[in-house]
Order: C-alpha cells, then sequence, then structure tokens
C-alpha cells in the first residue's frame, strides 16, 4: 500500500510505502536520488534496482544491481547494501549487517515483483 509519492524540488524521489513490495529499477534520471521510506527503515539510492518489503514491523530490502544505503528510522544507524546482499530492519532498531539472501527468497522476491 502506497502512502506518498513526492518528487522534490531538488531532483530526488521520495515514496513512503505502508505494506506490501515494491521493486525500483532506476537509471540516470533521478539525479538527485531516490528513497523508499517505511516505518522502519529508509532506503536511498542513485541508479540501481533493489527491492522494499514492509510487514508489519519489518522492512527487508534486497540489492539486485548497484548499491543501497539502508537507514533504521530509530537512531539513524546506516549500512551499504552491495549488490545480491539484503536486510531486515526491525522498527525502532538499526539495521543489523548486510547478508547475502539465498537463491529461494531472492527468487521468491524477483517473482513477486517481475512486470509481466
Amino acid at each position: 500500500m502506497l502512502s506518498t509519492y513526492l518528487p522534490e524540488d531538488d531532483g530526488r524521489g521520495v515514496l513512503t510505502l505502508l505494506l506490501g513490495i515494491v521493486r525500483t529499477s532506476l537509471s540516470g534520471v533521478w539525479s538527485g536520488g531516490f528513497e523508499v521510506r517505511t516505518r522502519a527503515a529508509v532506503a536511498s539510492v542513485r541508479a540501481t534496482d533493489w527491492i522494499t518489503e514492509i510487514g508489519d514491523d519489518r522492512t527487508s530490502v534486497f540489492v539486485v544491481e548497484g548499491s543501497v544505503a539502508v537507514r533504521g528510522t530509530g537512531d539513524g544507524a546506516q549500512v551499504v547494501l552491495e549488490e545480491g546482499f539484503g536486510v531486515d530492519v526491525e522498527a525502532g532498531q538499526p539495521p543489523p549487517p548486510p547478508k547475502e539472501w539465498g537463491a529461494s527468497r531472492v527468487e521468491q522476491a524477483l517473482a513477486r515483483t517481475r512486470v509481466p
């Protein structure tokens, strides 16, 4: 469920996700970067391809291509995810260290966000 989408004056895009999963694939069009905000985390990037999923109190972020900075909304601690890595952030907690997701989890996320 999407709450808001706001293109900022500085060329940055901001999407607020309340529930669900979104795959974002950006090129150099977003010169100012792009953020997906949830209750638990904020994922911000420039040109990349990544997936953000939010549940009740957890946000999961996985990088398909490129790199993504993920910061917790509680204390602002941040990790940087590289291609093939993901993180599960609990609301109010800092993001844990990035980890490689298993092939099954990656394929399920890609399948759920694939455009027909």
